[in-house]
């Protein structure tokens, strides 16, 4: 939870080590003054980035912090998102907005390039007469005279752009505001990481989840370890397979209250997925009252078929115990179906 203030000091240590490594030897011609006022902006970006309940208010925060400490004309910041890695815009700024045209939050693809191929901060005082864009044709185009523009990344990783310019003067931006705007990128580029770190933990821990619910822990492991390096593929193989439903499960619904039934399902299932966990089998599916339990895929499970076999006496074994010492409201019988063969198993996608 980004909006929990005891997370503070971890973003108020990197505020500080960034202000120790990049702004204190950067930073000469301002005076102490003036690293005082930086320092409070990026302390205050810290908070930002920390406390903001979302990637849209925390992109929001920290550009306007920019602007209160920049003379910047316009600001976009761009995320990089897809498989195809595009730049996807997140926030744009304009310091006179009653003056803002839809056209105007183009940016200059010609440094945006720059930036990323090179992973370093790019400033200019006259973008029309820097040898670096002569080729700049959206730079020509769009008539930009000083533009900054600094990567958002962390370790090694680029998780977006932040981008500042002026179409009117030259000579606008420092070397301090390069350094500050750097700084800025790194602190949100953190919380960026952090929330894609979020994510996959999530998805792994619902995909694992999911997993329990069919596999044993040791078959759970391996597929997780496969999905993260992408290695579950098709392959043919020797499997048995197992089916086990309620007998005459249509008159026991009947019979039975819904809460009953789902009861006694529930205590079908939970007694069925033990003895096929307890013998190297796991579930392939649940289709009504019916529980579908392979035996040597993915995991190689020796004497399979005789364990599919044993796993069925078992959970016959435990339909009649629970039948005789009343563990049931009604007592019901099983049907079973064992076949052993070929099959393709894997990720069919």
């Amino acid at each position: 939870d980004w909006r929990n203030r005891e997370k503070w000091p971890q973003y108020e240590e990197a505020v500080e080590e960034i202000q120790r490594s990049i702004m204190l030897p950067a930073m000469g011609r301002g005076g102490e003054r003036q690293k005082e006022v930086m320092f409070s902006i990026l302390f205050n970006v810290g908070k930002a980035v920390s406390a903001a309940a979302t990637l849209s208010e925390m992109i929001e925060k920290a550009m306007s912090l920019v602007f209160s400490a920049i003379d910047a004309e316009r600001g976009i910041a761009l995320f990089v998102e897809g498989p195809s890695a595009q730049l996807v815009p997140k926030c744009v700024y304009h310091r006179h907005p009653e003056r803002a045209s839809p056209e105007e939050i183009r940016v200059s693809s010609t440094i945006v390039r720059k930036v990323l191929a090179d992973k370093v901060a790019v400033i200019t005082s006259d973008a029309k007469r820097d040898e670096r864009f002569a080729d700049g044709y959206s730079i020509r185009q769009m008539n930009i005279r000083s533009a900054l523009c600094v990567p958002m990344w962390e370790e090694g990783e680029i998780f977006g752009i932040m981008y500042l310019d002026n179409l009117a003067d030259s000579h606008r931006f420092t070397n301090d505001d390069m350094v500050l705007l750097t700084a800025i990128g790194n602190l949100i580029a953190i919380r960026l990481r952090h929330e894609r770190l979020n994510e996959k933990l999530q998805r792994e821990t619902t995909l694992k989840t999911n997993l329990a619910r069919y596999h044993s822990p040791d078959v759970v492991e391996l597929l997780m370890s496969r999905w993260q390096t992408g290695e579950i593929a098709l392959e043919e193989r020797e499997v048995t397979v197992l089916f086990v439903d309620i007998a005459d499960s249509t008159r026991l619904a009947e019979q039975l209250a819904p809460a009953d039934f789902a009861a006694l399902l529930n205590g079908f299932f939970d007694l069925s997925v033990a003895a096929i966990f307890a013998n190297g089998g796991h579930v392939n599916k649940f289709i009504g009252d019916c529980v579908m339990a392979i035996f040597n895929a993915p995991l190689d499970v020796e004497s399979h078929a005789q364990k599919a076999i044993r796993s069925a006496m078992e959970i016959v074994a435990e339909v009649r115990r629970r039948a005789t010492g009343a563990g049931e409201a009604v007592p019901y019988g099983v049907h079973i179906g064992i076949n052993t063969g070929r099959a393709l198993v894997g990720n069919i996608a």
